[in-house]
């Protein structure tokens, strides 16, 4: 703005104006020009109000009221949709109004035929470009926290519910790159769906490749936690009574720490040189009562390790129990192996 003059390209988008062309064998005197503009911002979303007007020019008539002017859109894929006819109004001025339906880049293209006195002339508008709409994309699993080796569903969905184009569902496992689990088409519910087994804690995303009408989108990430699996066994005895291995009772146990009640512990996956833990009971009258919790226990190469239970001569007939524990780490969470019950006899 200068003055109080208003340029008039500062407002419109795109302004063509083209001469008249006299069509080859046509006996006309007079020509035209025409002009087409589109107003606003050069990029709306699929589905905005664009608001097109132009002006027509006689030689003879610089604003003719009632000429009908052609309107042609041309689409992304270079296929070509004539909209309404317009006519000219006070000052040779047409206006109309379009919505883009699709993602892409379009044009206009405004067109007077001319008659037996006047010229036909065209013009096109410089590009319009839609965007997609935002669709938002969330991850759900059906479980955040599993067993090893057990199976997790996850969902991806677009908020809007779009039902073309393809997600894509990405996992990282703790300690490795990420990658592709799956890429598939979207449902009509705008859902897309894998179902995969874990043995480490995983972290889940999803990324959405846009359709017609919505731009590319990306989900938060989603973690999925994931158990060790541990076990643990009793190691010789003489027996089974029930639920329990019997033991004899060594002197030599108490003495030198030999011939003592031998427990094994493995986790899966292997977590070498990390600390598992050792937990016994004993039954006590009619409850089971903590007898104390080891330290750390490394694993070894195998991820296995071996506690050995020292005990005296007032233990015998006492009904014991004993299990592992591995306390988690970013790899896995926490998990406790059963509990292994034992007694020791004369």
């Amino acid at each position: 703005m200068t003055g109080r003059h208003i340029t008039i390209a500062a407002l419109a988008v795109a302004l063509v104006i083209s001469s008249g062309v006299v069509p080859a064998g046509a006996a006309t005197t007079e020509t035209s020009s025409i002009s087409i503009t589109i107003f606003g911002n050069p990029t709306v979303s699929v589905g905005d109000q664009v608001n097109i007007s132009g002006f027509l020019t006689l030689s003879d008539d610089p604003g003719p009221v009632g000429a009908t002017v052609h309107i042609v859109r041309t689409n992304p894929d270079q296929t070509q949709t004539s909209l309404p006819d317009q006519q000219t109004a006070s000052g040779g001025e047409y206006i109309l109004a379009d919505r883009p339906p699709v993602r892409g880049v379009y044009t206009y293209t405004a067109t007077y035929d001319g008659d037996s006195v006047h010229s036909g002339s065209t013009a096109t508008s410089q590009p319009l470009t839609a965007i997609g709409l935002v669709d938002s994309l969330t991850l759900h699993a059906s479980a955040l926290a599993i067993r090893n080796h057990a199976s997790v569903t996850v969902t991806a969905r677009l908020g809007d519910g779009a039902s073309t184009g393809t997600i894509s569902i990405w996992r990282t496992p703790f300690g490795r790159s990420k990658r592709l689990v799956q890429t598939g088409a979207v449902d009509a519910t705008g859902r897309f769906a894998v179902r995969l087994p874990l043995t480490r804690t995983n972290t889940f995303s999803a990324t959405f490749s846009g359709d017609d009408t919505h731009g590319p989108s990306s989900s938060a990430t989603l973690r999925v936690a994931v158990q060790v699996r541990i076990r643990g066994a009793m190691a010789g005895g003489y027996a089974r009574s029930g639920a329990y291995r019997l033991y004899h009772y060594h002197s030599s146990c108490p003495a030198r720490h030999v011939r003592c009640v031998t427990y094994h512990t493995t986790v899966y996956p292997n977590h070498h040189a990390e600390c598992v833990y050792f937990r016994l009971g004993a039954l006590l009258g009619h409850r089971w009562r903590s007898l104390g919790t080891t330290g750390c226990v490394r694993l070894g190469a195998r991820s296995r390790a071996t506690v050995h239970v020292i005990y005296n001569a007032s233990v015998k007939g006492v009904r014991f129990r004993i299990k592992s524990v591995f306390r988690g780490d970013r790899a896995n969470d926490a998990a406790g192996a059963v509990w292994s019950h034992f007694r020791i006899t004369t």
